[in-house]
């Protein structure tokens, strides 16, 4: 759902990307969010992952290069 709204009202985002990843608590459990934001502080793609690994991390690059590469 929270997928869906964001894609809805994605605005246009700049080139140059800051990326940040941080874990955060749902309902108990560890999850870890990675983010990418451009210049403009507009979120630029996301992810939420059960486990900080290369995998995960390799995903979230691919999904954002995907969406906006």
């Amino acid at each position: 759902m929270i997928v869906k709204r964001y894609r809805w009202s994605k605005p246009e985002v700049e080139r140059r990307w800051r990326m940040d990843e941080t874990d955060i608590k749902i309902k108990g459990q560890w999850r870890y969010l990675y983010r990418a934001v451009d210049s403009d502080g507009n979120t630029v793609e996301f992810l939420l992952a059960a486990h900080r690994d290369k995998k995960a991390a390799l995903r979230f690059f691919k999904k954002a290069m995907r969406q906006h590469g």
